[in-house]
């Protein structure tokens, strides 16, 4: 993950805070768009007669793409589908090159849900989601926290690697609802926000480590491990990335934990896999 040049509350791994989005997508950083100079009357009136007449166009083109008896939402979280929320890998694809994202660093695909904390307990743990994890104790971790909005109940500390790029460990849930729909679909549809959000601007491609059914405390769930690659002018070559979801039972939910360590970087390697080996319940 990067770091912010300046000191901000949260971040990514592609550090800096996350380009907030309103309607239709808009980010403040892009600005509004140049308004045109003033027009006459009469060329007012013509272009709103277009307008008018490309909105009615639309809108009776929506209604016949929607699915009959559902409305634009629910076509577009289709929890019956095996489609995630954003578009996902080729997993079956033979090729041992990374496969690029579509659009890389648009996180506006998943799910925009919680906001991260930093809270450790008096006994050195973290919890989140209905989990328990004990926090990283080494030199260098701190409050600062990860912003993965696809996460609810996120609790988060971090570690400064380089200048601009960081190691994290995260515990919380996500929604059933927002298309996290299993153990194992949660896992890579996580996976895929990542690699595609500002967490990894010069993501390149991903390597699948670990792919394979996982428990807690008698709870069934999923672990993922993979390399997140990205393409930087330092030494860093991207993050081995640990992700664990858990079925706990709790209402359109599941529990998750997150780590993420810098590649050949054994210190940050050891400290999060000491802290993803103590995953229990809550």
């Amino acid at each position: 993950m990067s770091y912010p040049p300046n000191d901000n509350s949260y971040f990514g791994h592609s550090y800096g805070p996350p380009p907030p989005t309103g309607p239709g997508g808009y980010s403040p950083s892009q600005g509004y768009p140049q308004q045109p100079p003033e027009q006459g009357s009469s060329g007012r009136w013509v272009i709103v007669a277009i307008a008018l007449v490309a909105a009615v166009a639309l809108g009776v083109a929506g209604v016949l793409l929607l699915p009959r008896g559902e409305d634009r939402l629910s076509a577009l979280e289709d929890e019956r589908s095996d489609r995630p929320t954003v578009k996902p890998w080729n997993e079956m694809s033979s090729s041992p090159t990374p496969e690029p994202p579509p659009q890389g660093g648009r996180p506006e695909h998943c799910p925009n849900r919680g906001t991260p904390v930093s809270v450790i307990q008096s006994d050195g743990r973290m919890l989140g989601g209905g989990l328990s994890i004990v926090a990283p104790t080494s030199r260098g971790w701190n409050d600062n926290k990860d912003y993965m909005p696809w996460m609810v109940e996120q609790n988060s500390t971090t570690k400064r690697i380089t200048a601009n790029w960081v190691a994290g460990v995260d515990v919380g849930a996500v929604k059933k609802s927002d298309g996290f729909s299993d153990p194992k679909k949660a896992a890579h549809n996580i996976l895929s926000c990542m690699a595609s959000s500002w967490l990894y601007d010069d993501f390149t491609g991903k390597e699948v480590l670990v792919d394979e059914a996982w428990s807690v405390g008698g709870k069934s769930g999923w672990f993922l491990k993979a390399n997140v690659l990205v393409d930087r002018a330092d030494w860093v070559k991207g993050d081995v990335v640990y992700i664990y979801v858990a079925e706990l039972g709790r209402p359109d939910e599941l529990a998750v934990a997150v780590g993420t360590a810098t590649i050949d970087h054994p210190e940050s390697i050891g400290e999060v896999e000491g802290a993803m080996n103590s995953i229990a319940l809550a």
